[in-house]
């Protein structure tokens, strides 16, 4: 009698909730159903334009994979969750990339690495967007996360003012893996918000291989930039 009870006040909450505080698109702002399963209206929904493009070059990771193409409402989307406050998007975000990871063939995972900021723009955002997608992820995938383990030690420019050469130059040799023990055997996925030419994220495969991970790919939500064809993971040869 209790646990029903209990039931009938949380569905009564609920119903109040959403009758003071309807339920909105998080990309449109427009009314959702009070029993929506997900936060983006069937109009957005649809607009998130799938990608069929992966960087050209990938090694040293092992595969690499992006939802949508960074453009018209993905890109909004990273936007938003970057800088517009709408920390609420990671986890439709997160559900469409692990929605984009099984259409794809999957890869099999031990756990989720968010690509860090460096200290300084992390007090500044206060937030990483990549730690809340990978905890979004890892809640969906039933998958650990390992935070503040791999660190950005030096500042560098914003990637993306910067050509695909100074895009490379920019990430030399400015990750590390403070607990080794975390990642020594692993196979992990590196996830991040926007995956262009693959230079942030090849640079942080680099220090987790060193680190003693036995594979590591990327998972991102957008993608665009210099990349080629592809309606699959890309996987490096060799």
């Amino acid at each position: 009698m209790r646990s029903m009870s209990v039931g009938f006040f949380q569905d009564l909450f609920t119903g109040f909730v959403s009758l003071v505080y309807p339920p909105h698109c998080l990309a449109c702002r427009s009314s959702l159903a009070s029993d929506a399963q997900d936060w983006f209206c069937s109009n957005c929904r649809v607009g998130l334009p799938e990608n069929r493009s992966v960087p050209s070059d990938i090694h040293p990771l092992a595969w690499a994979r992006a939802a949508c193409a960074y453009e018209g409402l993905a890109k909004r989307c990273v936007l938003l969750l970057k800088y517009g406050g709408r920390q609420g998007l990671a986890q439709p975000m997160a559900r469409r990339m692990v929605q984009s990871l099984k259409i794809s063939g999957g890869a099999v995972l031990d756990l989720l690495v968010p690509v860090p900021l460096y200290s300084t723009r992390l007090r500044q955002r206060q937030f990483n967007q990549a730690g809340l997608l990978a905890h979004a992820v890892g809640r969906q995938m039933r998958l650990p996360v390992s935070s503040g383990n791999l660190i950005r030690h030096a500042a560098s420019r914003i990637q993306s003012a910067l050509s695909a050469r100074e895009r490379r130059g920019n990430v030399q040799n400015v990750f590390s893996v403070r607990r080794p023990e975390e990642i020594a055997g692993r196979k992990i996925a590196l996830i991040d918000d926007v995956l262009t030419t693959g230079s942030t994220a090849k640079a942080c495969a680099q220090a987790l291989l060193k680190a003693g991970a036995q594979s590591v790919g990327t998972l991102a939500f957008a993608g665009g930039g210099e990349t080629i064809a592809s309606g699959r993971l890309a996987f490096a040869h060799g």
